[in-house]
């Protein structure tokens, strides 16, 4: 049986990400970066800093969600924006 689109797990990392982007409060910051973001990658960062790396990440998508697809096929992914046409393949 062919699989429609990426797997959950992933669906569920894009959601996460689409989420903390969405989202207006720091709360949620905190929240993304304790249960989704390595602990490897958080300790790159005093817990102010991460707060900021995310806010910044959070303010450049802000008038872009809802416009970034990921469509994967077996052997590549493509990620494309309608905002900026920008398409990249991974």
């Amino acid at each position: 049986m062919a699989q429609s689109g990426p797997p959950p797990e992933v669906r569920a990392a894009i959601r996460s990400v689409e989420d903390m982007l969405a989202a207006t409060d720091s709360q949620s910051l905190q929240s993304f970066a304790e249960s989704r973001l390595a602990s490897d990658y958080r300790q790159t960062f005093d817990q102010a800093q991460l707060l900021v790396h995310l806010e910044q990440l959070r303010a450049a998508a802000r008038y872009a969600l809802g416009d970034a697809r990921l469509n994967c096929a077996a052997t590549a992914c493509i990620w494309s924006s309608r905002l900026s046409g920008v398409r990249n393949i991974c």
